[in-house]
């Protein structure tokens, strides 16, 4: 006969085992999903990898540290072209694409037919709303990780962009989604007809005004920064909207670190009112963060940059803690990436650093010149802009003279120039790009650019005036970048990875297609 106490004590015994293994079950379901019911991208503008080591000390637990030591940090990721602009890499992450696939070199692209210049995503044929520009990603030939999420499920999958630049804004977007942006004339928060009919009524609650009523001071004592150690014992206080109304005053607040807060309390809105994250179909959220140097700055790294990238911690520590609590840990993933380490050689502390400039407009009218010289007095250069320059192909047409030939001859003149490192002609990259080479210069098949250059090191462009374009030289393709949450493990990537294999990563996880124009690179 079987002991009625033995056998009590068993079954609760193995009624204990099995609630057990239930409430890890149920735990782990609640930590992690089969695939991230949000993706939130962050880049960073103007991210200075060196001036980010210098401050970790003083980091929280909560930003940069969680990113660093909850999650995989990738600590050479490359590009394989050289450029100085944000709205290009940010491009390319968006569409898994190099520039020779999605078109975009820079901030303004070159019109043919008109002979000027005009913002890259510019788009006449849409009405802004709430705002002052008209633009869209009509321009992108290709689909963005975005398009395919929206397709994948028939239009259910919420999809928000969000950042202070308007091109940024809607280009890591593309083709649809809402894409807002902080309006340059009225610091509101803006869209086109491209993304809306009108704005979400979270999206009009605050403005740029709201924040130029603050003063920006120094968020902690001044001791606790690493500036002090360097006897620049002086405290800064800025009325925010004095200060900036000295000239173009919107334009002027987005060099602040109150700018990233308006970017972060837009993205918690639109979380907790789109209810992102909160059903089956995957959400995606973009935003951009800026850490440009403040309008007013002279000189190298002092306390207003220091305290610049530390309120930037503090605010992706607010946004990661409440994606915690509206999404649930392990279902949200989370991927940041920052800029080049390009130099400012304009704002070099000591004098003695190796630093020239160089006058595209200029050497354009010399290589028209030279160009005259050979086939006539005419205007055969018609534009340059960020390293390219264009001839005037309608004339060389009439002319019946060859291309090719006029460019080769510019390349002959242009690579004799102090400050150039490297000048090619767009026949020689389209070449490249249909053989096994690899392309360093952010060659277009979409642009009629004629020449590519680069500049050397300790080379940075000025206007007529002296007063410098923000196009210099970069030797580097690396950047640093961060996955967290939903699966991901903790480990540091030290070896070089393709910074396009994040979109094919995210492409893998999410279950899409991949964008039309990626590579199908993955990170390892």
């Amino acid at each position: 006969m079987q002991n009625p106490y033995l056998c009590r004590a068993m079954r609760k015994f193995v009624c204990t085992i099995i609630c057990a293994v239930l409430a890890n079950f149920a735990e782990a379901q609640q930590q992690t999903v089969e695939r991230p019911l949000l993706v939130v991208g962050v880049s960073v503008g103007h991210l200075n990898e060196a001036y980010l080591s210098m401050y970790w000390s003083n980091m929280g637990s909560g930003g940069f540290r969680r990113l660093a030591e909850s999650g995989t940090a990738f600590e050479d990721g490359r590009y394989a072209y050289y450029s100085t602009s944000d709205l290009v890499d940010v491009v390319t992450v968006a569409t898994g694409a190099e520039p020779v696939q999605h078109g975009v070199q820079s901030e303004k692209s070159y019109q043919t037919k008109t002979g000027k210049f005009e913002w890259t995503a510019q788009d006449k044929s849409v009405t802004a709303i709430n705002g002052s520009w008209r633009i869209s990603g009509r321009v992108l030939p290709v689909t963005t990780l975005a398009d395919e999420l929206f397709e994948s499920t028939y239009g259910q999958s919420k999809i928000v962009s969000i950042a202070a630049d308007p091109q940024i804004s809607s280009l890591q977007a593309g083709h649809c989604g809402l894409a807002l942006w902080l309006d340059n004339l009225k610091g509101t928060w803006a869209s086109s007809s491209y993304y809306a009919s009108k704005l979400p009524a979270w999206a009009t609650r605050k403005s740029a005004d709201d924040y130029l009523s603050q003063t920006w001071e120094p968020k902690f004592p001044l001791s606790y920064y690493m500036a002090y150690a360097d006897k620049k014992k002086y405290a800064f206080k800025y009325n925010l909207k004095d200060v900036c109304a000295n000239g173009r005053i919107y334009e002027n607040f987005v060099t602040t670190p109150m700018a990233n807060t308006a970017v972060r309390e837009l993205a918690e809105a639109a979380i907790q009112n789109e209810k992102m994250g909160a059903d089956l179909n995957p959400d995606l959220l973009l935003l951009h963060f800026s850490l440009q140097p403040f309008f007013k700055s002279d000189g190298a790294a002092g306390y207003e940059v220091e305290d610049a990238y530390l309120r930037l911690d503090g605010e992706l520590e607010s946004l990661m803690k409440m994606l915690d609590r509206q999404v649930g840990k392990g279902k949200w993933l989370l991927y940041l990436t920052g800029s080049r380490s390009v130099p400012d050689y304009r704002r070099s502390v000591n004098e003695k650093l190796p630093a020239e400039s160089f006058c595209s407009e200029r050497y354009a009218t010399l290589l028209n010149s030279y160009l005259m010289a050979l086939y006539g007095q005419n205007k055969w250069v018609t534009g340059y802009n960020a390293g390219r320059i264009y001839l005037n192909r309608k004339l060389i047409g009439e002319k019946n003279l060859s291309l090719k030939e006029m460019q080769e001859k510019s390349v002959e003149f242009f690579a004799l120039i102090p400050g150039v490192a490297d000048v090619s002609t767009s026949y020689r990259l389209a070449d490249t790009m249909s053989g096994d080479g690899s392309l360093q210069l952010p060659f277009s098949r979409y642009s009629e650019a004629d020449l590519y250059f680069r500049l050397a090191p300790g080379w940075y462009e000025v206007d007529m005036k002296g007063i410098a374009t923000g196009f210099q030289s970069t030797t580097d393709r690396s950047v640093l970048f961060y996955l967290c949450g939903w699966k991901i493990e903790n480990r540091v990537v030290r070896e070089p990875v393709e910074v396009l294999g994040l979109t094919g990563s995210l492409v893998k996880w999410l279950g899409l297609m991949p964008p039309s124009g990626s590579t199908g690179a993955r990170l390892p």
